[in-house]
Formats: structure tokens, C-alpha cells, sequence
């Protein structure tokens, strides 16, 4: 892996569903000037396969599971299953995703740095990849005292040698 301090990676080499990892406690509230920032990488992007960095009031298993999971959230999505070819900045109030391409491809087994900055004066959120501004979102955001979780997760439904790894 290319990791430059701690890390975790979570490979598959079957062809089964499988999906990791964390979903901490909740503990960031939407209305309190959140910034996200992770490090994360993708081991062998497919067809077949769906990763998410993002924070969510849902369950690990909930966002691993769907290209349009159900609940409140806002992050990066990669999905070989619905087509994706550059991770997606999305947020979603508990009804209608807003989805922006960044124009940004998962580079294999690479570091990138995804951060967002959730602007709560004019309620809207910022999207950076690599430290690069990619977008403003202000629809269909997560509702102010939210708690959310931090979620990082892959699934793959069928291919061999996947996964994505996170470092801090």
C-alpha cells in the first residue's frame, strides 16, 4: 500500500460481496462547521465495485450496499457499478441526491486527500480532491443537527482482487 502513516486496508480476493470498514460513533453534528479530510486509495477500481468516503447518519452496511443509500449524507462516491468515471461529490437530505462528477479518476493503489467543508452560514458545502476546489453544493443537504458518522467502505458484487485502503 502507499501508506504514509497509520493505515488500514481492506482486499478481497473472491468473488463475493465484501465490505469494510469503519463507522465510528457519531460524532460530528451538521450546523457545527464540520471539516472532513481522508486519505484514501483505491486498490483495483472494476466494474463490479462501490467505495465511499463520506459522512452519513447511516449504517455501514446501509451505504456499502447502494449507489443511492437511503438516510442523510455528503461525500465521494466511486461506483464501477452505476458507471462512474471520476469520483462523484454527493450529498443527500433523506430524499434526493445532488451529484456533481469531479472530474477526478481513483488513482490505483495512489493517495488521494478528499476534504469537504461544510459552510453553515449560507448552508452549502465545499468539495476538494487532491486540494483542489472541485465544487460548492447547496441542495439537498444533510439537516442542520444531523449526527453523522464517518464511513469509509467498498463492496464489490462479483470480481476478484478489490479494496481500498485509508491512512491518517
Amino acid at each position: 500500500s502507499p501508506a504514509h502513516g497509520p493505515s488500514i486496508d481492506v482486499l478481497s480476493s473472491t468473488a463475493s460481496v465484501t465490505q469494510g470498514w469503519f463507522a465510528s460513533v457519531k460524532n460530528s453534528v451538521v450546523g457545527r462547521n464540520i471539516v472532513f479530510f481522508f486519505l484514501g486509495y483505491v486498490h483495483a477500481p472494476n466494474t463490479t465495485q462501490r467505495t465511499w468516503f463520506c459522512l452519513s447518519d447511516q449504517t455501514l452496511n446501509t451505504m456499502s450496499a447502494n449507489d443511492n443509500p437511503a438516510g442523510n449524507y455528503a461525500g465521494f462516491r466511486w461506483s464501477g457499478i452505476a458507471s462512474d468515471t471520476s469520483w462523484q461529490c454527493i450529498t443527500k437530505d433523506g430524499t434526493t441526491q445532488s451529484i456533481t462528477p469531479s472530474g477526478v479518476v481513483p488513482a490505483v493503489d495512489v493517495t488521494q486527500s478528499f476534504t469537504m467543508v461544510f459552510k453553515d452560514v449560507v448552508p452549502s458545502i465545499d468539495f476538494y480532491i487532491n486540494g483542489a476546489f472541485i465544487t460548492n453544493i447547496a441542495t439537498h443537504l444533510p439537516p442542520v443537527n444531523t449526527l453523522m458518522n464517518w464511513v469509509a467502505s467498498d463492496i464489490n458484487t462479483a470480481a476478484a482482487s478489490h479494496g481500498v485502503g485509508i491512512e491518517q
